[in-house]
This record gives C-alpha cells, structure tokens and sequence, in this order.
C-alpha cells in the first residue's frame, strides 16, 4: 500500500530500532566484534543453493549471537502451516533452533520460534522486493511485488504463530542486503548495500540485537510460552477433556480441544483489568487465561470457559475500546451481544512506525499510518461460526436475533459499522436453544457524538468488503447508516445461502459465483469501487446470473452437459422446483433496497449531499424444520415500532404483497416509496424474518447441503492489480486480529471465521 513503508539509510534505522548496549563493557567488545566484515572473504553464490549454506555457516563461525543460531531451512515447511511457506533462513535460540536431519538435507522452518527470518535471492534487481529510485523504495515492476509479497507473508506467518510486538527480517539479494522492520503500522527498509563490502554493518546489526531484550526484539512480555508437558499445559489437556454429561453446549470444550494442537504454541495471556479510565495504576489488577491454536475458544485459570480476542486497535481521539461499548451495551440490557469480562490495552506495546513517519517525510502534509495500541478482550459468551447452522430456518432466526441487536444498539445511540459473516455467531442459550449473537464491535461510535456529515472519524473506508453495501463500496467517505447495515446483513444471508442451500446456479460455478458478487471490484478513478454483480443486485433488485455463463462443459462422470444458468438466481427446497421460503425474504429485501437505491441516485442526481440443481431427484424424505424453542421465542418476542425513520417521509413502514400467502411471491415491477422506507429502519425486516419464520411448514428440514464453495478457492482470470498492496494491508491490519478492516485494495472471499 502507497505510503505504508518508508526508505532509510543504515544509520537511521540502526537509530531508531536497533540501540547500542549501554555499560562500556559491551561498547568496547563491539569494536572488535561487530566492526569487523566477516563477508569479506565470501565468494559470490551462483545460485540460492550456495547461500544456503554459506550464510549460516559465516554468521554462527562469526560468534556475534551468544546463543543463537542460524539455520537453513528452504523448501521445508512447517507441518502445521496450511500454507506450505518455508523461509530460506532463519535466526534460533540454540535452544529452539531445528536440527539437519541426519541425511544432510536442510532443516524444517519452525514458525513459532524463528527470532528473524532471512531471506536470500541470487538476483539483486529483478527480486528485490524494494526500489530505492523510487519513492519511498515502492516497487513497480511484477517481479518485484512478488518478492515484497512474499515477503510480508512470511511476516504475517511470524506474527501469526508467536506474540510479537514487532519484527526484524534480512533480505540477502546476490551481494547486497536489506535490514527490515515491521510493526502493526508501518514497515521501515535500510538502502540496499553491498554486505561484501561492508559487512560489518550486518554483523553489527546481528551482535546488537542479539544483546537486545526480548521486549526490545519485539516478543511480547505479557504472553507466556506453555510447555505441552508442563502442569500448565497437563491442566489445559484435562480441561479439554469431553465430560459424562455431554450436551448441546460440549461445542465449547470440543472447540477449546481442538485448539489445543501439539504442533503449534500454547499460551498464557495476560489481560489487564479497567473498571474505567480513572482507576489508578496501583488500583489495576490483571487476569491471566490460557489459550491454545489461534481462533478458537480459552478457557480462564480458574476454570471457566470463555473467548479472549487479541488485538491492535487504533488508537485515535474519539475511538472507544471494544469493551467500553460493550460495557454500555450490557448496561442497556441489549440481548444477544457479548457479555464484557475484562478488558484492558496492554502497558508500553503501541507501534511506533506512526511517530516516525513525520520526521523521515517533512514534505507530506498527512500521516497514511496510524497509531495501533495492543488490547485483549474476553467475554463471557463462547460461540460458533455461522456456517454451521443446521437449517436455513436456524440461519434466519440467528440473523433476525442480530437485527434486534442491531436494533437496540442504535437506539442506544450505538452502531455497529461491520456486519460480516465473521461477526455474527451461533451462540447456544441455556433453555432455549441455537440463537443468534453480533460480535466484534470494535469499529462501532456513538451516533450523536460523531459528525455524520465528516464521514467518519477515519479517512478509509470502515468495513468487511465482501459484506459493505454497494453504496459505501463507492463512497469511502459515506457515513456508514442503517440502511447499509441491513444491506450488509442480507449480503451475509446470502453468502451462506449460496454456499449451502439448493438453487439453480450450478456447483461448478458457486465459486465463480462468490467471486464477482462479494469479492470482485471495478477500478475506478484513484479508488477500488463494488464489483458489477452487487451493484446492479441493488439497483436492479434482482441477482443475475448472466455473468456465469460460458461454454457448456460435459461432465463425463454423471454422462451429463453442465449447463451455464441464464435467469435470475432462484431457491428451492430440496430434490423439487418448488420455491423455498428463502426465497421470499431475498427477492422482498432485493426489492426494497433497488427502490432505496433508486432515491437515492436521484438525490445524487439532484445534487443533494434454466433450473440445473433444483429438479435433481432426491432420496431423503421431505421432512420439516422443527420449530425450536429458540425460534418460538423470537417470534413472540414484543417488538415496538419507535424508530424515527426518516429521510422519506409521508410513507409507513410495511410489508410487500409479496408475503400475502394468497399472492405467493410475485412483486412490483416499479419500486415504491414505500418499499424504500421499509430499509431506512429495523422494523420492517425483522417483521419480514417473524412471518416468514412463522409459517412453519414451509421450512424443510433437510435444505442445508454440502459447501458448494471450492474447497481450494476459485483463482479468477488474470487480476489486473497486483496483490502485493493487500498482503501489506492485511499484515499491518489483521496479523492479531482477522480479516479486515479499512479496505483500500482488492479483497479475498473469507475462508473461515478468524479471530484471536
């Protein structure tokens, strides 16, 4: 991303990241150990293969690092990385660094115990991930963001397995090198130079920071590494264990089990207590929780299970933490939104990238980088991804339960700002069954307290792309309002219907399907804007499928011709043609949001601010969705009208025709006023999901399908943007936390739910 690294010279960055060791005793042995180029002698390699070897060997014969070493680890992955990455070398505690196997092939890279990774290229121009003729080393040529990205996921794989505060890398191109840092605001990169003539510039910057405390190498001092054999981990392992009494609620223990992965790091974290901003420091007490694989649940020493969110927020005037909203949200008495446990930002670990932007480009008038603070979260609820709803029917009441949050929250003066399919959970209530919960308020504000019409307290936009309304996908600096967050909760409806339900868009085309609805863009002038099938969703009101067309394919395992749809995307129930009651909540929300659009481009104007899968025979008997307890209690549940709606006025919320039993699902062909207003509020919708959900027989049992979304992704045609700006958005934004946040580049579907 423009503007989110910066070039310096050796001194500079020496400077600013790696300090000298203080007491005189360590000055005078860095005189005779670091200023002296160990490189010197050093052949220049033909290939990568001879800096394999060369390198470490030159590096651990030089004793800079006491108790260090350096280890070749190309082409070995780490068995727990899905990934499959390997960094070429990497610097080790001598107590954690792999061992060369016996047959004299390299070592296995270890991603949870590498201090700096290193990486080598034989080509000092064509991979260098940097370019130091232009502006601030921004690459330019493919090859080069190549490397870059490469570069940054190996970072992020850092980041990833261990608790860092920041980290250091080398790049070793042919006869010249670079010294790197990243932190969670920004990345800073030395000029290249020629280590075999001053290389001891590298061993001084080897010797320094092998005498740097943990802390000052970035690992974090509030996480504790957990032996798998020690008594803590011997009591995470029992706690894991399934108990006599299983029952609906086990998910939690199996979801803590299933974290608990002897291939990757277990740990324990401290969490910082704040009853509110004025507790004095002698007054602050901490919480410790033990936590296993990343994204899954941890449980508190005391014994209880809960969830702990690990994060870097930012840290600007007029953004609360997490937990303070969640405070007031719990204060109101909101259902179905986390209950707070604890909170807190974590002392002395805020990046630095922010403040030294300014001094190193005197000439920009505005910082791109933004101060990040790290902060832990844990609340009492423990939840499950949303795709794993065991019926549309469950999926439609877990959504509504998020509405009526939605729905309290801004009446409490509180929005959301990021409805995604990763922010809303199956979370199972004690007595009453699977409902629905909205999480990650990070990125919510007070509706008063903020100026609307400034569009937001950040320059970008605030969201989950595949899940932002089309109209805030073209205007970054739009406030985002209720009537883009229901747009992005029928987006997520959506997204799982797709995956999950049946309907006439072929399998072999879901995820073609799922790339130019929710992932794709249209490169506008100087911003990314919405791809082409959202937009004319909402503006059109229907969901087209003429973009998936192309040659007829044979499918020679079922002697068949897959044919590429034509028409509108259509739901069914099960193995029939029959409409499915989804069907009836999409084509009415579709319908109210083209007419909202539709006033609202005039406002602009104005210049004011075939059925492929569905008949398939089927063998299961039709059997209907049972009406839970879950869902019974929604239904009944008193709801009041006192929104105050309205940019439309004159017109009362209410439901189309289309839900008129007699009618079936025919709708308008000319959008009202009406049908507008139904999205400027809550009402509608959540009255839209009641009576739909109401009408119990029309639920089949038996609709949820096998994920239709290819289990390798769907690659699209030759991306005309380089990816290399998304890698270093996702590492300086997401590396703790998930997927997201202020999106500027091109996005990817989300895979899973992912949060620490």
């Amino acid at each position: 991303m423009h503007g989110k690294y910066t070039l310096l010279s050796f001194d500079d960055f020496m400077k600013e990241f790696v300090p000298s060791p203080s007491n005189r005793q360590s000055a005078r042995v860095v005189k005779k150990s670091s200023r002296t180029n160990i490189f010197s002698k050093l052949e220049t390699a033909e290939n990568e293969e001879q800096m394999y070897n060369s390198i470490p060997k030159v590096l651990n014969k030089g004793n800079l690092c006491p108790n260090f070493t350096f280890v070749a680890t190309p082409g070995k992955v780490d068995k727990s990385d899905p990934t499959r990455q390997s960094v070429d070398l990497g610097m080790y505690p001598s107590t954690l660094a792999p061992k060369r196997p016996s047959d004299g092939s390299h070592a296995r890279i270890d991603w949870s115990s590498v201090d700096i990774p290193i990486e080598c290229k034989d080509h000092p121009t064509n991979e260098d991930p940097f370019d130091d003729r232009a502006p601030d080393a921004e690459p330019i040529a493919a090859s080069r963001k190549a490397a870059l990205g490469q570069i940054l996921s190996y970072a992020e794989l850092v980041f990833k397995y261990q608790q860092r505060t920041r980290l250091f890398m080398v790049d070793f191109l042919g006869d010249f090198v670079r010294l790197i840092h990243i932190d969670h605001g920004g990345l800073y990169v030395t000029r290249k130079f020629n280590y075999k003539k001053e290389g001891e510039k590298v061993a001084e910057f080897f010797w320094r920071y092998s005498r740097m405390t943990p802390a000052q190498r970035g690992h974090d001092p509030t996480a504790v590494r957990i032996r798998h054999d020690s008594h803590l981990g011997r009591e995470m392992k029992r706690m894991a264990q399934p108990p006599e009494d299983i029952d609906e609620r086990d998910y939690i223990r199996a979801s803590f089990e299933k974290s608990l992965d002897c291939n990757w790091p277990w740990w324990c974290l401290d969490v910082p207590v704040v009853k509110d901003e004025g507790t004095p420091k002698e007054k602050r007490f901490t919480r410790k929780f033990l936590v296993g694989k990343p994204h899954f649940q941890a449980p508190g020493v005391e014994g209880s299970f809960v969830y702990l969110k690990d994060a870097w927020r930012v840290d600007r005037e007029g953004i609360e933490r997490e937990g303070s909203i969640l405070q007031a949200l719990n204060g109101a008495k909101i259902k179905y939104v986390p209950t707070l446990v604890c909170d807190g930002d974590i002392p002395g670990q805020a990046t630095i990238s922010h403040d030294l932007w300014k001094a190193y480009h005197p000439k920009d008038q505005e910082c791109p980088l933004k101060l990040h603070q790290h902060y832990r979260l844990v609340v009492k609820e423990v939840g499950k991804p949303l795709d794993q709803f065991e019926n549309a029917a469950e999926l439609v009441l877990a959504l509504g339960c998020c509405i009526d949050a939605h729905k309290a929250a801004y009446k409490a003066g509180i929005i959301h700002r990021d409805i995604s399919a990763g922010n809303i959970l199956l979370w199972y209530n004690a007595g009453v069954g699977w409902q629905g919960m909205l999480n990650d308020w990070e990125l919510s504000k007070h509706v008063p307290a903020d100026d609307a019409a400034s569009g937001g307290r950040q320059p970008d936009r605030t969201g989950t792309w595949q899940f932002m309304s089309a109209l805030a996908l073209n205007d970054r600096t739009r406030a985002i309002i209720v009537p883009d967050e229901l747009e992005s909760l029928f987006h997520v409806l959506l997204y799982y219907a797709i995956r999950f339900l049946p309907h006439n868009c072929p399998d072999a085309v879901v995820g073609k399907f799922l790339h130019l609805y929710f992932d794709d863009f249209t490169d506008g002038d100087g911003q990314f804007n919405c791809g082409q099938m959202k937009y004319f969703a909402m503006k059109t009101g229907e969901i087209d499928l003429a973009l998936l067309r192309g040659k007829a394919k044979e499918d020679k395992a079922k002697k068949d011709v897959i044919k590429h749809p034509v028409q509108a995307l259509r739901f069914y129930k099960p193995g029939t043609l029959e409409e499915h009651p989804i069907q009836r909540i999409i084509s009415t929300l579709l319908q109210w949001f083209s007419a909202y659009y539709a006033l609202e481009n005039a406002r602009i104007q104005n210049g004011q601010p075939d059925s492929t899968d569905a008949g398939k025979s089927s063998s299961e008997p039709k059997k209907v969705a049972p009406v839970t307890k879950a869902r019974s209690a929604w239904i009944e549940e008193e709801d009041s009208d006192d929104e105050g709606s309205s940019t439309v006025a004159g017109h009362s919320t209410h439901l189309p025709t289309s839900m008129t039993p007699a009618e079936g699902s025919q709708l308008p062909s000319t959008p009202s006023h009406g049908d507008a207003e139904n999205v400027l509020t809550h009402a509608a919708m959540i009255k839209l999901f009641k009576h739909a959900l109401s009408v119990a027989k029309d639920w089949p049992d038996n609709d949820k399908s096998a994920d239709k979304r290819p289990k390798k992704g769907y690659k699209p045609p030759e991306d005309p943007v380089s990816s290399t700006s998304m890698h270093i958005t996702q590492l300086i934004k997401t590396t703790s936390t998930s997927r997201k946040r202020k999106n500027k580049n091109p996005p990817k579907t989300p895979k899973k739910r992912s949060k620490a």
